[in-house]
């Protein structure tokens, strides 16, 4: 058979190789499996072809990194190479393919590696670049710009690569770039896809966090507006998160409470004293009773680092659902309000108290003192006795005689609140009045005079 039909012949049979290669390339999107296919066919339509190894530009680093191969250890995972160094590098740079059929031209091109390149090459290759014979390199070329190289190594003295097989690795490669970046472009677009249903979901979720916040806080705003009471606001609460809700105030005095059926709150209240220790702590903390298994996470009702209460919330365990987090931090904010209204109202009924106290004592203005007496059931034809009471906290900066931090002023008034309304259960018709860090309260003495009992019922109460 003449020569020039046996190369038509081997022509045609690799246009058809070509084709199927093309086809089989453009069958899928997946970056990997092209990648892998690229190689295989690459190989098998080469005949001198003994390896094969392609590598794509890492736009970060501006690295050519191996991103599959065949015909050598997994270590040339692990080789990388800039623009310009090496068989490889000097592709890229050139974008152009080239053919290195001589030993002399090889060793050439591996000279450009930087020590640093060398010594990798060395690690992970070992004498393997010594032993090639012949190779071809192809850019990838996609709108003028090169992506990465194919590159294929002959190590055979009998068979070495030639202009034609160059020509057929061209046109491997174009029809490579073409499938690569389609499935490059179409994974980029996949992945934006995937997060733009995240952000969406992400604003979904914020947007029902925020329409379920607004809708808790009118309505907790409206009970406060209304006049609804702490038990009413507590209940509200309850009603909100399905769980028991047991308000306190700074003391762990319980001020209201709400029990939902699905626990057995409503049949105890947990011991204030065994969480007694924590009373300082301004964020939320779980507490759970060893003897009962009752759990409850406690929400400190803080307002200017001062802790005015705490909301326990029965039978819960952190982290919240974010519904009863958002539900919990209303009801915090509602409570501090209602807090904060009680404790001006009690700040306006200590001025006024003192103002009767001062009218009283230097008898003046007696059309005020009558009305005030009046109001606070103060009995002329009776007989009172005054008590002061020096008010501090054993260990507290008071006792130590240290300057009166806010937060002791704060706690100081608190304390004093508490007391106050113990003295009205022990005396009632009593008037208390926080003065000077003192407390003064005007006692309705016996009938007989002897003010024994007095003292035994103040004394009692300081214990």
């Amino acid at each position: 058979m003449p020569a020039d039909i046996e190369a038509m012949e081997r022509k045609a049979k690799r246009l058809e190789a070509l084709l199927s290669t093309t086809k089989m390339l453009n069958s899928t999107l997946e970056t990997d499996f092209i990648l892998k296919t690229l190689i295989q066919e690459t190989l098998r339509l080469l005949d001198a072809g003994d390896a094969a190894i392609l590598f794509l530009l890492n736009s970060t680093t501006n690295l050519l990194e191996v991103r599959s191969y065949t015909g050598f250890d997994r270590e040339i995972e692990n080789v990388r190479l800039r623009p310009g160094e090496s068989m490889t590098g000097i592709t890229f740079a050139r974008k152009t393919p080239m053919l290195f059929q001589t030993a002399a031209e090889i060793q050439k091109a591996q000279s450009t590696l930087t020590r640093e390149s060398q010594e990798l090459s060395d690690r992970v290759l070992g004498r393997i670049p010594a032993k090639l014979k012949s190779s071809i390199c192809c850019p990838l070329i996609y709108r003028d710009e090169c992506i990465g190289v194919i590159v294929v190594d002959n190590f055979k003295k009998d068979y070495l690569f030639t202009g034609e097989d160059l020509e057929l690795l061209q046109a491997i490669s174009n029809q490579a770039t073409i499938a690569i970046m389609n499935a490059i472009n179409y994974e980029k677009d996949m992945k934006m896809m995937k997060k733009m249903e995240q952000y969406n979901r992400i604003i979904k979720e914020q947007h029902s966090r925020y329409r379920h916040s607004t809708i808790i806080h009118n309505r907790l705003t409206n009970m406060v507006l209304k006049g609804c009471t702490l038990q009413d606001i507590a209940g509200e609460i309850s009603l909100l998160m399905g769980k028991s809700i047991i308000v306190y105030d700074a003391f762990l005095n319980i001020k209201a409470h709400s029990f939902s059926d699905d626990d057995h709150a409503g049949d105890y209240l947990i011991n204030r004293d065994s969480f007694s220790d924590r009373i300082m702590d301004t964020a939320p903390w779980e507490y759970r009773d060893e003897n009962t298994g009752l759990s409850m996470v406690m929400n400190p009702i803080v307002v200017s680092e001062d802790i005015l209460g705490w909301i326990g919330v029965v039978g819960e365990r952190l982290p919240y659902k974010e519904m009863d987090k958002i539900t919990v931090e209303r009801g915090r904010t509602i409570l501090a309000l209602e807090f904060l209204k009680q404790n001006e109202i009690q700040e306006i009924e200590q001025r006024l108290k003192g103002d009767f106290l001062d009218n009283l004592l230097a008898d003046q203005d007696r059309d005020y003192v009558k009305r005030c007496a009046e109001n606070y059931g103060y009995d002329f034809s009776k007989n009172y006795c005054i008590a002061v009471m020096e008010l501090y906290e054993r260990g507290s900066d008071i006792d130590r005689g240290e300057v009166l931090t806010r937060h002791n002023f704060v706690r100081r008034k608190n304390i004093f609140f508490i007391i106050s309304r113990i003295v009205l259960k022990l005396f009632p018709g009593s008037i208390t009045i926080n003065m000077g860090g003192c407390m003064i309260s005007i006692l309705e003495m016996p009938e007989d005079g002897n003010n024994k009992s007095i003292k035994d019922a103040i004394t009692h109460m300081v214990e």
